[in-house]
């Protein structure tokens, strides 16, 4: 059974990092987690909620290839998954050396299917392939003790034996990332200024998204903004 090994116990430290990508119960995992006691978790919705663009500012310059200070970047946080950290997973297990890996993965009908038309539509016409590869290389390159790839339907049981804390009483969380965003993004709206802010760092991740190459197309978000 893995454990928290550090010594580490505030949100200044990540203690686990999510590698899997989008659309695999990420929002679920962010509240099990921070129900778990590993929070605050940071999520795309984090991105959301920072008013200051100042968190936006630092991944577009690690998208740029630029060199960034990850323990600043995830200050306060105890955890993470999602995008855009869940591309970085590799840099962030680099800066945090005692923090536990989880990869969330969906069934492989899922991504034939429903699912696969989304990697598709947002990762171009090799999306599955990509999640596929994505899954591949976390799984090549972090130590199995350090790993736990994991399906949310799974539940508390495989996931808190390996995070090394009880079970709870309670059910496992199942959350809808598309709709908390979508929720988001329409308040933020109609508050103004902190849409328009979210706009422009958005505008400018797709930029450095293009130039480096990376899988995940930010054009999710502004999809988004327009439904």
């Amino acid at each position: 059974m893995a454990q928290w090994k550090g010594t580490e116990t505030t949100p200044t430290h990540l203690r686990v990092i999510g590698a899997g990508l989008g659309r695999t119960g990420t929002r679920s995992m962010k509240e099990a987690l921070e129900m778990l006691g590993f929070g605050p978790c940071h999520h795309m919705v984090s991105l959301i909620d920072d008013p200051t663009g100042k968190r936006m500012d630092m991944f577009a310059e690690a998208y740029a290839g630029k060199s960034v200070d990850w323990k600043q970047v995830m200050d306060g946080f105890g955890s993470t998954v999602d995008h855009p950290t869940t591309e970085f997973a590799l840099e962030l297990i680099d800066a945090f050396p005692n923090a536990l890996v989880i990869l969330t993965t969906r069934d492989d009908a899922e991504i034939g299917k429903g699912v696969g038309n989304w990697y598709r539509s947002n990762y171009g016409p090799m999306g599955p392939q990509s999640y596929v590869k994505h899954n591949a290389k976390m799984i090549e390159s972090i130590p199995k003790e350090k790993l736990l790839v994991f399906n949310v339907k799974q539940g508390w049981k495989p996931l808190c034996e390996f995070l090394g804390v009880p079970v709870p009483t309670v059910p496992f969380p199942r959350m809808n990332d598309t709709a908390e965003l979508q929720a988001r993004i329409r308040t933020m709206r109609l508050t103004g200024v902190g849409y328009w802010i979210l706009e422009l760092g958005l505008l400018g991740l797709m930029v450095h998204q293009i130039i480096r190459k990376r899988l995940w197309d930010v054009s999710v978000l502004r999809q988004l903004m327009n439904m």
